[in-house]
């Protein structure tokens, strides 16, 4: 009886060497990639949570009629009848943000253990006065408040077009004088 040797049943021990080279290789270069896409999605997220509360406190001072030195508390932006449905929280960590007043820039609780969570400038709440006063914006808006007051809605109220009233948008502007044309609301 003879026996039948096959040189050819498997892989060699090199052919595998080789395969897990490449795997370790392909991890090597595809691991760091995936932490620092983590990171910066963790990143997006918590800018987004703080604009988020951004403008659910500047929506929440103009409604309730108050000043940049007042703060909300958490039961005024947050819950089912408030401006966000659940308080959000950073993804890079479990505390909440805490609520500053209306002026002060929002900032991420975990600012201790992560760096780079923070509002650009460019995002930062438009301050009435001081980003108004005397700014090509702030003729615009002079501008389209007294096109639709004096030509197109003479009958409506003075606070119509933006929803602050024309004494305030004078004031914001810089200007002293109302506009030289018949208005029926003083």
């Amino acid at each position: 009886m003879k026996l039948k040797n096959s040189s050819h049943a498997g892989f060699t021990l090199v052919e595998i060497m080789i395969v897990v080279a490449i795997i370790g290789l392909l991890a090597a270069i595809a691991i760091p990639n995936f932490v620092k896409a983590r990171a910066v999605s963790q990143k997006n997220a918590c800018i987004a949570n703080m604009k988020q509360v951004e403008g659910a406190k500047a929506t929440w001072a103009l409604e309730m009629k108050k000043n940049n030195s007042d703060t909300p508390v958490a039961t005024d932006l947050f819950g089912s009848t408030g401006y966000i449905r659940t308080a959000p929280t950073c993804p890079s960590g479990t505390s909440a943000y805490v609520l500053p007043n209306v002026a002060t820039q929002q900032t991420c609780p975990n600012v201790a253990t992560v760096t780079d969570h923070f509002l650009p400038p460019s995002s930062a709440k438009f301050n009435k006065v001081a980003r108004l006063e005397g700014s090509p914006q702030a003729f615009f808006v002079l501008l389209t408040c007294f096109f639709c007051r004096c030509l197109l809605l003479p009958r409506r109220p003075a606070a119509f077009c933006t929803g602050v009233g024309w004494p305030a948008l004078v004031t914001m502007a810089g200007f002293i004088s109302k506009p030289k044309c018949k208005d029926p609301y003083g």
